[in-house]
């Protein structure tokens, strides 16, 4: 589903041949109120304007950045998994 949608929108980009765009990307977990930025390792931030935006370019670059978050999320659940084991 994610990649219909990403599609669509470089497809509406494609045909807008008179504009300039300019695409950024978020990647964030929030769990018990505390916002997480998988973009940067799953650190906790404070607020909104703290979470990293990456500028991408293709659809192939917003997956990537999608893997990459969905990797720091998994080792963030680890480490929480294994302070609740000891």
């Amino acid at each position: 589903m994610i990649r219909i949608v990403i599609e669509a929108i470089f497809a509406h980009i494609f045909l807008q041949k008179k504009s300039e765009y300019a695409i950024g990307i978020s990647y964030v977990e929030i769990n018990s109120e505390q916002i997480y930025d998988l973009l940067n390792k799953g650190e906790p931030v404070e607020n909104q304007s703290q979470v990293t935006v990456q500028k991408v370019n293709s659809i192939d670059s917003i997956l990537q950045s999608k893997q990459q978050g969905e990797a720091f999320r998994l080792s963030n659940v680890l480490k929480t998994d294994s302070k609740d084991i000891i």
